[in-house]
């Protein structure tokens, strides 16, 4: 029993002696504050992956955590196993000064822990997406400070966060600046050096961005012509990359907006493609060719803005986008090559404007070390002075170009409208000789029908006053037939009795009877009263026709209604007799004789 005991504890022993073995890391000592940075090597530091991202300061400085710490072995990478890593080593200022360095950070979010001898703990928080207002420390380099006091010794650790699932592995580095020479290198450079761009010189170029690109944007909505919007919309996306708002002070206090802003900036890419295959009309001398670059753009604009968002803190993004832009910039010279078979103006104008450039993309080659030995300053400033300068260029000639041809078609257009105006003027000519004829044949046509109209209606008055007359003929033939009939018998019955009293004149006194005599003679004085009176109604109905003929002077007389009420009531009755014979009616007049 003894020995099993003595064995379990040497285990235990050996265990716990292995694991601080493991978890024992040398201290990194600080020997001199005369040089600029140093970078902390693979074996002062060691790792702990955070799967989950939960685990606090508290929980990783303490068993067990404290004890799952490890070296890196090689290479000295961290993996993607987890969103987030914890980094820990220790710092000694072997000097007998203070001494004040910054510990920088290449990740996305940091946080750093330092714990002095004290145990009192300080806390910062940094990295290249952290809002720029809140960074301690020299923001720029995403360090913060820590003064060590002679021969003291911190712990830190740093906790990185990934905010991307798909960020490659990378090398890690923990760099040390010395604060003060760093700071000293950084004031000069930014402040002192008059070759670097200051945020006037970036807000001038914009400007002339963003006014151009308004121009040509104007021009496109009076010609309709693509070329124009395409180079208006260029000209915008780079005036988001030139902007200092946007490209320094949006992006660096909101981190997040900074790649949604380079997938903005990132457009240059396919309006200027576009402006080319307009600018050339590519689609309409080369349309195979066309095709390929209308696809092969949008994809490579896809892939690029995929690796900017995934990507953008892997060392893999700048080969990536440098082949992305070696492949787009020959596909540009080859679309630029096969145009220029095609002779024109613009040809001369794009190789004026794109010179400087393409010299100033040739010369960026040259080493930048020697360039900085020569003249003592960076030779990326010297690259963005002078690329702004010839991009102004560029632009200031294509819109010269844009506008001088928008003049021209301007005045194309202008002369197309003025022969336009001259075919209508012919043609409304034409059409109003035209019409004048259709108008002076119509006028014969309807001079001859109103004639006829006239003649027609001349015609149907005739007939019509014919079937009057020949009406009113009737209905008075027929009102002096029954005077005239009466007249007539009672003349032939008044004959008769003449006749009868002569023949009783003629007999013996005797035999004549004077009664009948006196009779007849009574009959015949009778008719010849039937005979004056019904001779008078003819009489009357003549002399109403010959007054009714008569032409009226318009003078007012005295006039018997109830005799004009008659008449006018007999006309009637015999009109309508004259129409339909079988129309019978009895008349029944009661005048008031008054």
């Amino acid at each position: 029993m003894t020995t099993r005991k003595t064995s379990i504890f040497l285990l235990l022993l050996l265990i716990s002696t292995v694991s601080n073995a493991q978890n024992s890391l040398p201290v990194f000592k600080i020997l001199s504050d005369t040089g600029f940075a140093n970078k902390l090597d693979k074996s002062y530091w060691q790792k702990l992956e955070d799967p989950q991202g939960k685990w606090t300061f508290d929980n990783v400085r303490r068993a067990p955590l404290s004890n799952k710490f490890h070296g890196n072995g090689t290479p000295s990478t961290l993996k993607d196993s987890a969103s987030t890593n914890w980094i820990r080593f220790s710092l000694k200022n072997t000097l007998t000064r203070p001494v004040k360095i910054s510990l920088g950070s290449k990740a996305e979010l940091s946080d750093f822990y330092v714990l002095k001898n004290n145990n009192r703990v300080s806390h910062f928080a940094t990295g290249s997406n952290y809002p720029w207002s809140k960074k301690p420390g020299l923001k720029k380099l995403n360090a913060i400070p820590v003064v060590l006091e002679p021969q003291e010794v911190v712990s830190v650790y740093i906790r990185e966060y990934k905010s991307k699932p798909f960020t490659i592995s990378r090398d890690y580095v923990v760099p040390l600046y010395i604060t003060e020479k760093i700071t000293e290198k950084e004031f000069f450079r930014y402040q002192d050096n008059y070759i670097a761009r200051p945020n006037i010189y970036l807000s001038f170029i914009s400007g002339l961005l963003f006014l151009a690109s308004i121009f040509n944007f104007l021009v496109y909505r009076s010609v309709k012509n693509k070329v124009n919007l395409y180079f208006s919309l260029f000209l915008l996306s780079l005036f988001f990359e030139y902007q200092p708002f946007f490209n320094v002070i949006l992006s660096s206090e909101h981190p997040f907006v900074k790649e949604y802003l380079i997938l903005l900036i990132l457009l240059w890419l396919v309006f200027f493609m576009f402006f080319i295959r307009h600018y050339f009309k590519v689609f309409e001398y080369f349309p195979r060719w066309d095709k390929f670059l209308q696809i092969f753009v949008i994809v490579m604009y896809l892939a690029a803005s995929i690796a900017v968002v995934f990507w953008s803190n892997s060392p893999w993004v700048e080969p990536i986008m440098g082949m992305f832009y070696a492949v787009y910039l020959l596909s540009l010279i080859i679309t630029v090559l096969i145009s220029a078979r095609v002779k024109g103006e613009h040809n001369k104008i794009f190789y004026i404007a794109l010179s400087p450039l393409f010299i100033l993309l040739i010369t960026s080659f040259i080493s930048s070390l020697v360039v900085d030995d020569i003249i003592g300053v960076e030779w990326s400033d010297v690259v963005n002075y002078i690329g702004g300068g010839a991009l102004m260029w560029a632009v200031v000639v294509f819109s010269k170009y844009l506008f001088e041809d928008y003049g021209k078609q301007q005045q194309q257009i202008l002369q197309v409208q003025i022969e336009k105006e001259k075919e209508q003027v012919q043609f409304m000519a034409l059409q109003k000789v035209a019409l004048e004829e259709k108008v002076t044949e119509r006028t014969q046509e309807l001079k001859q029908s109103l004639e006829e109209l006239k003649s027609t209606q001349a015609q149907l008055i005739q007939s019509e006053k014919m079937a009057s007359l020949g009406e009113l003929t009737a209905g008075i033939a027929h009102e002096i037939q029954n005077p005239l009939n009466f007249v007539n018998n009672f003349s032939e019955v008044s004959l008769e009795l003449i006749e009868e009293v002569k023949g009783e004149k003629l007999k013996a006194q005797s035999e004549r009877d004077e009664q009948l005599e006196t009779e007849l003679l009574d009959d015949i004085a009778q008719n010849l009263q039937k005979i004056a009176h019904h001779g008078k109604r003819a009489d009357s109905i003549v002399k109403g026709m010959l007054q009714h003929s008569r032409t009226s002077t318009g003078e007012k007389q005295p006039t018997n209604l109830n005799m004009l009420a008659d008449e006018f009531l007999k006309l009637s009755y015999h009109g309508l007799r004259a129409k339909d014979k079988s129309f019978n009616a009895e008349l029944v007049t009661n005048f008031d004789e008054s």
